[in-house]
This record gives structure tokens, sequence and C-alpha cells, in this order.
């Protein structure tokens, strides 16, 4: 089983994490990767936008926890980094 902070793949489907509810096939998702250089600063605007609509201490709590994951990741593997859609599809 895959896991990230907010979600796994439990048999072949998307579940979210803290109460199990498997994301309806009909439901757009957007995934940022590790190596995408624009990642950490999206998740920083995320983060601001959610402190500024309301949200819960426990969410913003794991949103900085993933943008610190995404910035280990980019600290110690730099030479992945790279601009989204540069490989088209590769």
């Amino acid at each position: 089983m895959i896991k990230c902070a907010r979600f796994h793949i439990e048999n072949n489907q998307l579940v979210k994490t803290s109460n199990g509810q498997p994301i309806p096939p009909e439901e757009p998702v957007f995934i940022l990767r590790g190596r995408d250089h624009l990642a950490v600063s999206t998740l920083q605007q995320f983060s601001a936008l959610a402190l500024l609509d309301g949200c819960n201490k426990e969410f913003l709590d794991e949103v900085e926890k993933s943008i610190q994951e995404f910035r280990q990741f980019a600290t110690q593997y730099y030479d992945r980094m790279k601009q989204p859609g540069v490989t088209r599809g590769k």
C-alpha cells in the first residue's frame, strides 16, 4: 500500500487516510510530485489560503508536514528536480 499524509491507495482505489473513505472515480484529483520544483511554493500558497479560510489546526499541521517532506526531498534529491511538464509524459 502506498501512503502519504492525507491519502493512500488501497485495493487500487484512492482513499482518504483519516476516515477510510474512498475518493469517488468522478471526483477530480490533482497530484504534486516531489520532483516538481514548483511544489513547495504551491503548497505554501495552499497553506496560506487554508489559513485564511479558517481550516483547522490539524489540517494546517498536515500541510506543513507535507511542505517539510517536499523540502527534504528537494534537498536530498536536487538532481531529480524538474519543471512540471518538461518530460511531456516520458
